[in-house]
């Protein structure tokens, strides 16, 4: 098969122009969907439990690498939230999965003879739209999780054209202001 014909199958696909008009938002489009195996829920063996887009700046370019991360299963109801690595970067405490310290049944002998709730702040938050199977998440809730994100993308969009070295105070608490948002909008459901 030529190139050609591999780029036409996923115009017809997707509905992208790859070769002309391929974007952050064209990414998310792709992961997202569920017809073409790409976004794998509900009963699949392999379901899609998380998803990550790094946009990587050209040659020479004093622009830093921003990687998009949702930190939460099922990208058909996630959000995509920056990250850039910086000195000092602050995730915050919202994707950090609970420890068990000693107790952990990963580290007691025998090993895994209970289980414990490993799940994140984020994802704990999330689970309440039910993203898996993801076929009953309320529509609305959707279009607001989605026009978050679209906000946030044409934010980063422009503070990465203005960018300089001297920005950098500013990525320091990105990631982790973006999840406190998303999880905010969980708790008002």
């Amino acid at each position: 098969m030529s190139g050609t014909a591999i780029t036409t199958d996923f115009n017809e696909l997707f509905g992208i122009n790859f070769i002309d008009d391929f974007s952050l938002k064209s990414m998310m489009k792709v992961l997202r969907d569920k017809d073409s195996g790409i976004c794998r829920v509900g009963a699949s063996p392999s379901a899609t439990v998380a998803c990550m887009i790094s946009v990587l700046p050209p040659p020479g370019s004093t622009m830093p690498a921003c990687h998009w991360l949702t930190a939460t299963p099922n990208p058909c109801c996630s959000v995509f939230k920056p990250f850039i690595f910086c000195s000092d970067v602050q995730i915050g405490s919202g994707t950090i999965s609970p420890t068990y310290g000693a107790d952990d049944p990963a580290k007691t002998k025998p090993r895994f003879q209970r289980k414990v709730d490993r799940a994140h702040p984020l994802y704990a938050a999330h689970s309440k739209i039910k993203p898996i199977p993801g076929t009953d998440v309320d529509q609305s809730t959707l279009d607001t999780l989605l026009r978050m994100e679209t906000q946030c993308i044409d934010d980063m969009e422009i503070f990465l054209k203005e960018y300089t070295p001297k920005s950098d105070e500013e990525l320091r608490e990105l990631f982790k202001d973006v999840v406190d948002s998303e999880m905010k909008l969980y708790n008002l459901i």
